[in-house]
């Protein structure tokens, strides 16, 4: 007997294929105990994301460091919702983004969650940075803020939606950081997600990029309170607005009157000269990385290093 592994996991080398198969051909073996969907007809808000939390957690964390699924931050929601239906079926260990499409896919319905916003994080750890990602959601009835995911140190995964605005949620997750010996640099917002398990909207995993300096809290809350219309102006023009767009420009500085611009001449290319490559901003941005790839300064997710403290997980 010969065990295939499914179609959306990554290839894996013959050697992994001959113990894949060993372990396949081993009757004495039991397989593992499937995690149970829980049922979100009933109960509060805080009850559903607890169920959630815990169904999460049963899939167990991924310390291989190499995902079991093949995901890609440019394919939609519909392939967020495609991917997780996978993870719910071959029930292997996961990682944090697969852990975030888990949460987008089991909360599409639950109409106590009125805000779903991709967070992520950068954080620093010696000289090393590392990523990670939760799904953070707002109360509809309450207002509050919690989170949805999975880490190893359970104080960067499910938050419970007790904090009263989305910079609360962001300062207890620095505290939590600091807690694993790790300085939060940076934090990532995106779209939020629409409700429903059919929508075939485009997914924008980083908008606001905001470093945690002076007054890091109020252009959070900002973002919490604009994310709705950013989203629309998203969908109607394929672009962002101001200030979320990166194009907002300095204004320059004005030249005294009796000072006039002097007009630099251009310099004439020898005609065997080469031309200059046109620049292309996507190829030099930040974070053009791909969400959930297995580089340890690039990844969507936490790298396989990247906590370390004693206490939790």
């Amino acid at each position: 007997m010969t065990a295939k592994t499914h179609r959306t996991h990554k290839e894996v080398d013959p050697g992994t294929q001959s113990l894949i198969d060993r372990i396949a051909d081993d009757s004495s073996l039991k397989a593992p105990p499937m995690p149970k969907r829980p049922n979100l007809k009933s109960g509060t808000t805080k009850s559903k994301l607890q169920a959630l939390s815990r169904y999460i957690h049963a899939f167990e964390y991924n310390h291989t460091g190499k995902s079991y699924f093949k995901m890609s931050r440019d394919r939609g929601l519909k392939h967020v919702h495609f991917t997780a239906r996978e993870i719910i079926r071959e029930a292997l260990p996961i990682q944090c983004v697969e852990a975030v499409f888990l949460a987008v896919h089991l909360t599409a319905e639950l109409e106590c969650l009125d805000l779903r916003v991709p967070l992520s994080f950068k954080s620093k750890c010696g000289e090393a940075h590392y990523r990670h990602i939760v799904l953070a959601v707002r109360d509809a009835s309450t207002g509050k803020w919690g989170s949805l995911g999975i880490s190893r140190r359970k104080v960067l995964a499910f938050k419970e939606p007790t904090f009263e605005s989305l910079s609360t949620l962001v300062l207890d997750f620095q505290l939590s950081y600091k807690q694993c010996d790790h300085d939060l640099v940076k934090v990532y917002l995106g779209l939020p997600f629409p409700s429903g398990l059919h929508s075939v909207d485009p997914i924008k995993w980083r908008v606001l990029k905001q470093e945690l300096t002076d007054e890091w809290a109020k252009k959070v809350d900002k973002y919490s309170k604009d994310c709705n219309w950013v989203r629309e102006y998203h969908l109607s023009t394929g672009g962002l607005p101001e200030p979320y767009n990166g194009t907002t420009k300095e204004p320059k500085a004005a030249v005294p009157k009796n000072k006039k611009r002097r007009r630099k001449k251009k310099k004439k290319k020898a005609v065997d000269e080469p031309a200059d490559e046109e620049y292309d901003p996507e190829k030099y941005t930040e974070d053009d990385e791909v969400l959930g790839s297995d580089s340890e300064d690039e990844s969507g997710c936490e790298s396989d290093g990247a906590v370390v403290a004693s206490d939790g997980g």
